[in-house]
């Protein structure tokens, strides 16, 4: 299962305010420095510039980490999916499945992969996840400027390969609020491992899209699944 920031909407963090997207992350970052910019980036970047990434990790921290998921959330990480990878700088799946009575580990792409032997326990974060988020390490385990992006390719690490093994391997593989539109990375990764027979977009406001000629996973799905797109 892939998760992206459409996964996310409607949790609510440690402030009590709903988790931000990639859009409202900017909106929030441009009225800290009072200055306009023209993509998460630029906004990043202009806060760093003028509060510094001691402020910035703080801030994020509060922002992403997860009190209160949503039924359909919950309903999605009680699923035993065999691999979950996010876009996502949030814990909501984590803090979804402890609900469920599961203990699942945050990992980024800088964690050694030899560390994780049971490694249908954790839910990779490609982007950065909440629980790394130190202002020393910000710009190497984040993924919001053009420095950190630059920084690393997800796709040439080791969990890249595991990616794209786990792509290739799949009997089904589903982006739950997901859009390919943002991250050209990921969108090469996918586009080159061929897998549309087998994939199912779960998008807001629509009915799933499904590529997938394997009617035997979707039907046993497709009634979670639905929680989805019906409580958007």
């Amino acid at each position: 299962s892939d998760l992206g920031s459409g996964f996310s909407i409607g949790a609510k963090n440690v402030d009590g305010n709903f988790i931000p997207t990639a859009s409202e992350l900017k909106t929030i970052l441009e009225k800290q420095t009072g200055l306009e910019a023209t993509d998460l980036g630029q906004a990043a970047e202009d806060f760093i510039s003028i509060n510094g990434e001691y402020k910035l990790a703080p801030l994020l921290k509060h922002l992403f980490s997860a009190t209160s998921p949503t039924n359909m959330q919950l309903n999605l990480a009680s699923i035993k999916w065999k691999r979950v990878y996010t876009t996502n700088y949030d814990d909501v799946f984590e803090v979804s499945a402890r609900s469920n009575k599961r203990l699942l580990s945050p990992v980024t792409p800088s964690a050694d992969i030899h560390d994780f032997q049971d490694k249908s326990e954790i839910v990779v974060h490609i982007n950065g996840s909440v629980h790394n988020i130190l202002p020393n390490t910000l710009s190497d385990e984040v993924k919001l400027t053009d420095r950190s992006y630059n920084y690393d390719s997800f796709s040439s690490s080791n969990w890249g390969n595991l990616f794209k093994f786990d792509l290739r391997d799949a009997d089904a593989v589903f982006f739950v609020g997901f859009s390919l539109a943002y991250d050209l990375d990921l969108r090469r990764i996918i586009s080159e491992q061929k897998i549309k027979d087998k994939t199912h977009f779960i998008i807001k406001g629509g009915k799933p899209t499904s590529y997938s000629q394997n009617f035997s996973v979707w039907s046993r799905l497709s009634h979670r699944i639905r929680w989805f797109y019906e409580a958007h």
